[in-house]
């Protein structure tokens, strides 16, 4: 009778789960080791890699509105004209970004900075208005303090707060790599407890 013995079929798809796990984790791990490393040890570079991904999707972008506007059947005289604007902003964003790499790299971490920053003056701004209703209102002062404080570094020093968040990423992903890599090795051998547990059955 197919799967008659349950506990056996079980233990075989654990183990095929947990060996999939395993592999998962050990390929995420590696790879976000990889480029936390990338990003410790070369950050300039590793951000111009990261320039030169957005340049390449704002090609391909460009392409894909440009053809969009030019053969898509349906759409309005406006819709198709904006899906052609757009398809120019990504092509002159794309091309400007690969005519100098360096100058875009720089204003591209510029704006990560101004923006991050506003955002986290914004939040920090909400967050003291909402402190009155707060059951944790000094951690929520504090927390709106610090919020208030990092957006206007980072507004002031874009370039600056930019390199120490992509440094700060880069550690992260260094230790999620890690982390990721030995939880893979875990699952591995609980794979083989499994593996071996099931075993053949009698009879």
């Amino acid at each position: 009778m197919p799967f008659a013995d349950g506990g056996a079929f079980a233990a075989e798809v654990t183990g095929r789960s947990l060996k999939a796990l395993r592999t998962t984790l050990i390929t995420v791990g590696v790879l976000a080791i990889l480029a936390g490393l990338a990003i410790l040890i070369w950050p300039v570079k590793a951000f111009e890699v990261v320039t030169f991904v957005f340049a390449v999707y704002a090609i391909v972008a460009a392409v894909a509105y440009g053809v969009i506007g030019a053969t898509a059947k349906g759409l309005t005289g406006g819709a198709r004209a904006l899906n052609i604007v757009l398809a120019v902003v990504y092509l002159v964003a794309g091309i400007v970004i690969f005519a100098n790499m360096a100058a875009a790299t720089t204003v591209f971490a510029w704006v990560i900075g101004i923006t991050t920053g506003v955002m986290w003056l914004i939040e920090g701004i909400a967050t003291l208005a909402a402190s009155g209703r707060s059951h944790a209102r000094g951690w929520t002062i504090a927390y709106g303090v610090l919020g208030v404080l990092a957006g206007i570094t980072l507004i002031l020093s874009p370039l600056t707060g930019t390199l120490f968040l992509w440094i700060f990423l880069g550690a992260s992903l260094l230790v999620l790599g890690i982390t990721n890599v030995w939880r893979g090795v875990q699952a591995g051998k609980a794979a083989e407890a499994v593996d071996g547990g099931a075993g053949p059955s009698a009879g």
